[in-house]
């Protein structure tokens, strides 16, 4: 029986609180023991590690994201929301290949593993892509697979979603649900359809409600009703539900929301676009609130804590910053996804993830090992550092890859360069395990080397210029953000 045996840690636990001194042991792959002095079974193999500099937490949740638009960062800045979604990024995405999404999956999630995120929820089309790179990287995967169904009809986009949903009916990694794109693209009889179609299939629904302003508006001009309003008529809190956004929710809406709705809440994006302060900041105590990151072309970043301390310094930004319980939660709430997310033994009702007996750990689990900082910094590594910056010269990689997830590397990427220096990717930094394409993913890596946002629009553009020809639409988004 293989183990690990991290000695002599500061334990972050569910609450919040940080004991001093504790043994954690870990045998084939769960928490198998607690307390001061512990030590392995006699004759059994594995390995020590003395974690007297580090704090060891619970792995944190992304309940809402876009990973394969990992290859779209730095492609629209500094434009309006409208100008974002329907000159910028929706020209490129409709020109997206299969390729395209699985290295843009495969990216983020690296990139999310050394940011200590174990289980993300995603929300993107051709989730076999994303799927696939989740099972490679060892990450949990919730997937909604994106169904727009702009004829009304939304079948053929229901029959590989349902597909996927049989094929990963059993897996430990991988979840599958509906992704219908919004009330504002959806008409509210496919709502309905989706619904009740992840009612039959036993699963869920995860969908982008009241980001903006001007959506609840269009929607009380077109239906009567708020976004919030139009979802739950057609059922969609009656099934487990993850709501992207809901940044604009009203007081009359709350009531509406069922046991098992998640709010994901990614304030980087409504900064960056110009979204709004939206009544979310009055209401985050009435309703199950997540982080989200929305992905690297919104968000620049796939970092939940720093989405957790915007929300929290937002918040303050207004309520005079007497309300410290406000950062308490905005962290703690990053680290608890819905059922599913946490592992089968956190059940399928929106359990908590926690350091408990037995858990999944290391990079398919809740475990992540940070230096020695204060834990009360935003970040589980030095602030400001760069993702390919951040290894710890006195913590280097293990060979394997697998386990403990480390600040500053994950089992599918491995890099430590010199602190303060840029150099390039080598060869010898993949790990063999995880057979790598060396020239996409070298192609992929320049979007997380570039110094600049204008640099890495240069080089997207070059990257896609090939197969895209001149940036025209090839088909208009209707009711994106416009109107």
């Amino acid at each position: 029986m293989a183990y690990v045996l991290l000695k002599n840690c500061r334990l972050i636990d569910e609450t919040g609180e940080i004991s001093s001194g504790e043994d954690l042991l870990i045998q084939d792959g769960v928490i198998a023991g607690r307390g001061k002095s512990l030590a392995p079974l006699e004759g059994e193999t594995g390995e020590i590690l003395d974690c007297g500099r580090l704090f060891v937490s619970p792995g944190l949740t992304i309940l809402h994201a876009h990973s394969p638009m990992h290859i779209l960062r730095g492609i629209a800045e500094d434009v309006n929301v409208d100008d974002w979604f329907n000159k910028e990024i929706w020209p490129y995405e409709s020109k997206i290949l299969e390729e395209d999404i699985y290295w843009g999956a495969k990216l983020c999630c690296a990139e999310m593993l050394d940011h200590g995120v174990t289980a993300f929820a995603d929300h993107y089309f051709h989730g076999e892509q994303i799927a696939k790179a989740a099972k490679e990287s060892g990450i949990r995967a919730d997937i909604a697979g994106t169904v727009f169904a702009f004829d009304g009809n939304p079948e053929p986009e229901m029959r590989p979603v349902e597909a996927l949903m049989e094929q990963y009916r059993d897996d430990p990694l991988v979840k599958i649900r509906f992704g219908p794109h919004s009330p504002y693209i959806c008409s509210p009889e496919v709502l309905r359809t989706l619904v009740e179609a992840a009612r039959e299939k036993g699963g869920g629904i995860h969908l982008h409600v009241s980001e903006t302003e001007r959506q609840v508006a269009e929607s009380r001009e077109k239906h009567g009703k708020t976004p919030f309003q139009v979802v739950a008529e057609a059922g969609g809190f009656t099934v487990p539900c993850i709501v992207a956004h809901g940044l604009w929710i009203e007081e009359g809406d709350l009531p509406l929301l069922g046991k098992d709705t998640y709010i994901a809440l990614c304030p980087k994006t409504y900064m960056k676009l110009g979204a709004g302060r939206g009544p979310i900041w009055e209401s985050w105590r009435k309703v199950n609130l997540c982080i989200g990151t929305d992905g690297a072309a919104s968000s620049n970043s796939v970092d939940p804590l720093e989405q957790a301390r915007l929300f929290a310094l937002l918040g303050k930004l207004t309520d005079q910053a007497e309300d410290l319980v406000k950062s308490y939660n905005a962290m703690k709430n990053s680290s608890d996804p819905p059922g599913g997310l946490a592992g089968d033994d956190a059940g399928t009702s929106g359990a908590e993830l926690r350091l408990r007996q037995p858990h999944p750990w290391g990079s398919r689990g809740p475990l992540l090992l940070g230096p020695g900082y204060p834990p009360d910094r935003p970040t589980l590594r030095p602030s400001g550092g760069d993702p390919l910056q951040c290894g710890q010269p006195e913590h280097p990689p293990r060979d394997g890859g697998r386990g403990v997830l480390q600040a500053g590397r994950d089992p599918g990427l491995r890099y430590r360069p010199h602190p303060g220096k840029r150099r390039p990717v080598r060869q010898g930094d993949y790990h063999s395990g995880q057979r790598c394409q060396q020239a996409a993913l070298l192609s992929c890596l320049l979007f997380l080397l570039a110094k600049e946002e204008k640099e890495a629009k240069r080089r997207t553009a070059k990257v896609f210029a090939r197969r895209m020809g001149s940036k025209s639409q090839c088909f208009t988004p209707v009711g994106c953000f416009s109107s």
